[in-house]
């Protein structure tokens, strides 16, 4: 039976709930284990919290110390050991855990029953960094707004591994970008950062990120620094930084320092460099 105890509720895992003057008793119903989905690099480690629905209070309480017999469907993958989840390998699994509760039962004493609270447990390869090769020009792709002055490069991770399918890149700005191309009363604000793109890891590769600038704002640089007496070549200057995140994980940097990308324009064409590599082309802008 619950407690009785007048003027509040008395919570209690293992004898349930009671009002004062009421008969009856409420216990517990709904099962959960957090976070779901659950995600971790391989030779990392993360903790789970198993809950359970609370009837008297109707919300979710932490049954974590409670809980016993933690396991995974595949330990090689991922090894689940007293509420720890250790990433093991890349792949998929379902953790779990059992508890005994009270549950909550119209017309009965809230009889002692045993929950399972579940989640999705993905384990996978974190890179350490990358190699980059030049992809092609974008005068004809669509991702490069068919510009010819922007170049697309193709990555892939280091070290090479599987595990980092379906996983995702993304580049944010790891310091503010410089554009010596830009002056007042340009019709084109100055080259301030990356713009936050993000792409899906097939296998070890992803890309193509397309760097330059876009062909009407190169055409105007060409054209209209040298009629201002303004000295060309000019260009800009992007400090990328790079994270990784697992399917349904939590980002981690990698790659440092952060990478550099460059485009600058001259009186005959365009040079782009990303990582260290370059490509130029001649190109007259009209």
């Amino acid at each position: 039976v619950g407690y009785l105890y007048e003027g509040k509720l008395v919570i209690d895992k293992s004898w349930g709930h009671g009002y004062y003057g009421c008969a009856g008793c409420c216990g517990y119903e709904g099962q959960q284990l957090l976070p779901n989905p659950f995600s971790g690099g391989v030779g990392t480690q993360g903790n789970n919290t198993a809950e359970s629905e609370d009837m008297c209070s109707n919300s979710w309480v932490d049954v974590t110390s409670e809980t016993y017999d933690w396991a995974s469907t595949n330990s090689g993958i991922v090894n689940v050991a007293s509420a720890v989840s250790h990433f093991m390998s890349p792949g998929s699994v379902t953790g779990s855990g059992q508890v005994q509760l009270q549950r909550q039962l119209a017309r009965l004493d809230c009889p002692v029953q045993g929950f399972e609270p579940q989640n999705t447990q993905y384990s996978c390869t974190v890179p350490t960094g990358e190699t980059t090769s030049f992809y092609e020009w974008g005068d004809n792709n669509p991702q490069a707004g068919d510009n010819a002055s922007i170049a697309g490069w193709l990555q892939s991770l280091t070290p090479a591994s599987a595990g980092y399918t379906n996983g995702i890149v993304s580049e944010s700005n790891f310091s503010p970008a410089t554009d010596s191309c830009y002056f007042n009363g340009s019709p084109y604000p100055p080259v301030s950062g990356v713009t936050g793109s993000n792409w899906t890891v097939v296998s070890s590769e992803w890309g193509p990120d397309w760097v330059g600038y876009v062909y009407a704002e190169f055409a105007y640089y060409q054209t209209t620094r040298p009629a201002m007496n303004l000295s060309l070549p000019c260009g800009f200057t992007m400090f990328q930084q790079l994270s990784f995140k697992c399917p349904d994980g939590q980002p981690t940097v990698f790659d440092y320092p952060p990478i550099i990308l460059r485009a600058t324009i001259s009186g005959t064409g365009i040079t782009v460099s990303r990582e260290g590599q370059t490509v130029a082309r001649t190109l007259i802008g009209n």
